[in-house]
């Protein structure tokens, strides 16, 4: 199918490309310029910082990521919030492997990244916070 085609193609570039359009964090969503001396890098972390001030995170909330890319929301809440417990969804395998590698260098023992279609998987757990940012799924009914 040429859409399954399409999505192996946009996840599977090169991490060190994807860095360089979206900066060390790898987030793949807008970002929060704050003015103009204000780094990519720097924008990226003052938007995950709004993105945890308006969804209410607490410290100790189980947090699901809904389409977590390369696991930006994921590895930011898990830092900022030692007690929370983050889970991510992704539909990539190297998405998956790179948060996990991530975690590993950066010692995060509060993610699981689980891979499955979001369209289809049954979610089994409780949260206090469900989380998707620029994440439209598009499902098709027959």
């Amino acid at each position: 199918m040429a859409t399954d085609t399409l999505d192996a193609q946009m996840y599977e570039v090169p991490i060190s490309f994807l860095k360089l359009l979206f900066g060390s964090t790898l987030k793949e969503s807008c970002c929060y310029f704050k003015d103009d001396s204000i780094t990519l890098d720097e924008a990226e972390i003052a938007m995950l910082d709004l993105y945890c001030e308006r969804s209410q995170i607490k410290d100790g909330h189980r947090v699901l990521d809904l389409g977590c890319g390369y696991g930006a929301l994921t590895m930011h809440v898990a830092r900022k919030y030692k007690n929370c417990h983050v889970t991510g969804i992704t539909y990539s395998i190297s998405q998956k492997e790179y948060i996990e590698e991530q975690c590993k260098i950066n010692k995060l023992t509060n993610v699981d990244i689980k891979l499955a279609d979001i369209a289809t998987h049954e979610m089994e757990d409780r949260y206090d916070r469900i989380i998707a940012i620029g994440f439209i799924e598009v499902c098709t009914y027959i």
